[in-house]
């Protein structure tokens, strides 16, 4: 996609976790280290996008190792292509699920973001919905 979402609708949020260091890394290495914004209570926003971005908080396991506990994703608007290929990168060093719809800037195109223990995809919707709208509507196309 060439173009900036408009609307960001998670569908599925299962502990998701970012390990925090590779986090950091990452943010560093695709030059977006200064979108991090610490709140009290080990509170986290990562401001990607130009709605509220990555939210949630810190804790560590029994391991020590620091983990983003996400509560909210919302990247859309502004600059929101260049910022989800950035939470695509970060998801990798993910456990938990995530699914969101994304509908793309002047609904020219829908597609489903999903992410399951560090593994990722995007698949365009545009498709399916033809088909659906083909099969669940045929007399229309009769006419």
């Amino acid at each position: 996609m060439g173009y900036n979402i408009d609307n960001w609708k998670t569908i599925v949020l299962e502990d998701l976790k970012l390990d925090y260091d590779k986090t950091l890394a990452t943010l560093k290495r695709l030059n977006c280290f200064d979108v991090i914004t610490h709140h009290e209570n080990d509170g986290i926003n990562i401001g990607l996008g130009e709605r509220d971005g990555i939210q949630g908080h810190l804790i560590d396991d029994d391991n020590k190792k620091t983990w983003l506990v996400v509560d909210t994703v919302d990247i859309s608007g502004t600059a929101s292509n260049r910022d989800f290929h950035v939470f695509q990168n970060l998801v990798r060093y993910s456990s938990g699920k995530y699914v969101a719809l994304l509908i793309w800037e002047g609904g020219d195109s829908l597609s489903c973001f999903y992410t399951n223990g560090g593994t990722c995809n995007e698949t365009s919707l545009d498709e399916l919905i033809v088909d659906w709208v083909k099969k669940s509507f045929p007399y229309i196309l009769e006419q």
